[in-house]
């Protein structure tokens, strides 16, 4: 029986693995190698500012499994229950079964675009969902959000920071409050209204219309929509919020006793929505990670003093 099953390779569960390794954990990583999105690199992660997600991933694994209690595997985790005398039974896509005492979640999220021709093409090369990994290289340039909500309305004041001119593409969609068109033109950022026929990558991204002029720009941003990548959570009972991510409380520790989850598939109610960003998945893994070697350390104390009774 391993002390812990992670379900999932990225910097979450790979911090994770860092850190329970470190703790002389025995441990299985299941890495399906499935990122987010295509995006060319990774920034706003202290050393490594400008790394390719692949180099990550692979100086991540390198490092995890160093460590001779870490066990890394490309196959899936494909089921998973609690077991009536405690831990769990955890099966993989080469058929292979394991048990486990904890799990950790750290799986991720499948964007779900909207149905606009070239964006998917487009998706983490040309259209981005966060100005902090993705304005800097296209500062100074024009840029367009869309959306037709407040939050894509205050995407595009914020990404004034960075741009002089901000357009913003509703895609048909009156959505846009007169209140908030009132900051759109403060910030003087123009709502196109028109429907979104298509996206071209043309020396940037073009954005077309049905009756409008194309809009020419360094990038598109928007907010997708978003569902987890995986069905383990609702396997193992972990509480589902509103918006499709995995309750978790200070420490990763999900509503299912024994498991965890980390990285942008989970969030505490108090956060307003999931981060997207590297730097803080591998820090909730890295949290995680100790809680889950503190819950093991209590457990094996408890057990001792019983055995003396």
């Amino acid at each position: 029986m391993y002390d812990v099953v992670i379900a999932g390779g990225g910097p979450a569960g790979l911090n994770a693995a860092l850190q329970l390794g470190r703790a002389q954990r025995g441990l299985l990583l299941s890495d399906g190698h499935a990122p987010r999105n295509p995006g060319h690199t990774v920034h706003g992660f202290l050393t490594r500012d400008g790394v390719r997600p692949g180099e990550l991933r692979n100086l991540g694994r390198q490092e995890v499994g160093a460590y001779p209690g870490a066990e890394l595997t490309d196959a899936l985790i494909v089921a998973a229950h609690a077991e009536d005398e405690g831990g769990f039974a955890v099966r993989f896509s080469d058929g292979r079964e394991t048990h486990a005492r904890k799990i950790l979640l750290a799986t991720g999220v499948a964007d779900q675009l909207p149905a606009i021709d070239g964006l998917a093409e487009l998706w983490g090369v040309g259209a981005f969902n966060c100005p902090y990994c993705s304005a800097w290289e296209v500062r100074g340039q024009p840029l367009a959000v869309i959306g037709n909500d407040e939050m894509a309305a205050m995407m595009a004041v914020h990404l004034t920071q960075w741009s002089p001119k901000v357009v913003l593409c509703t895609n048909g969609t009156a959505g846009i409050s007169p209140e908030l068109r009132m900051m759109l033109q403060a910030h003087e950022i123009e709502a196109v209204d028109a429907p979104i026929r298509r996206l071209d990558q043309e020396a940037g991204v073009r954005v077309h219309f049905d009756g409008h002029d194309p809009v020419p720009t360094a990038g598109v941003f928007l907010h997708p929509e978003f569902r987890q990548h995986s069905d383990l959570p609702q396997q193992l009972g972990c509480t589902l919020q509103d918006d499709g991510t995995v309750q978790v409380d200070d420490y990763g520790q999900t509503g299912a006793p024994g498991v965890y989850a980390a990285g942008d598939m989970a969030r505490k109610p108090s956060m307003p929505m999931p981060s997207a960003h590297v730097v803080n998945a591998a820090s909730n893994g890295s949290m995680a990670g100790v809680a889950i070697d503190q819950e093991l350390a209590t457990e094996n104390a408890k057990a001792r003093v019983q055995q003396l009774m």
